[in-house]
């Protein structure tokens, strides 16, 4: 759940930093020992996302903001390519 919260602060401190910004990709990993990096948030996020003030869901209010996951009894669950969370882009 603090990975969640932390997607949120990161984003409006993201924004406050660099104001000529107004949209940017997201991509949060876990790691545990001796295993590869897995994707765990991923999104795409917008300065103009409208503020959600009575959301107090920390989970609706990532969702709200753009951010991808899945949760299995509070706990991320990897993302995986399959799961319409990932998304590839490739710019010039």
């Amino acid at each position: 759940m603090q990975a969640v919260r932390d997607a949120v602060s990161l984003r409006e401190m993201f924004f406050a930093t660099f104001p000529w910004i107004d949209e940017a990709g997201f991509k949060t990993f876990r790691q545990e020992a001796r295993e590869a990096p897995r994707l765990i948030i991923t999104g795409t996020v917008t300065r103009d996302t409208p503020p959600a003030p009575r959301v107090t869901s920390p989970v609706m209010k990532a969702k709200l903001c753009g951010f991808h996951f899945q949760m299995d009894d509070g706990v991320l669950v990897p993302l995986d390519a399959g799961d319409g969370g990932v998304e590839w882009k490739v710019t010039a």
